[in-house]
């Protein structure tokens, strides 16, 4: 009976687990920025960045890498010069 209970517990916690896991990774964002005067591609949230280093400006949101940096390419690719004003 009591391996019967140890069972539930586990497999509640997989569950648990999995489904965290899972609303992770559907909130994973790419965003363009203009940061130090360069486009770049980041993970970090706008707050995030700004945390790191206040000139950085959000330009777009992705859900997909290969999206933002399609974007980038249009303001002349990552690395490329932007104004942060």
């Amino acid at each position: 009976m009591r391996i019967t209970s140890l069972k539930k517990m586990l497999i509640a916690f997989i569950a648990f687990a999995l489904c965290s896991i899972s609303s992770v990774a559907l909130a994973d964002e790419y965003n363009v920025f203009c940061r130090a005067g360069k486009i770049t591609v980041d993970q970090r949230t706008a707050k995030q960045m700004n945390q790191a280093d206040k000139s950085a400006v959000l330009i777009k949101s992705f859900k997909f890498r290969t999206d933002a940096e399609k974007h980038a390419k249009t303001l002349g690719g990552v690395g490329a010069k932007c104004s942060n004003k």
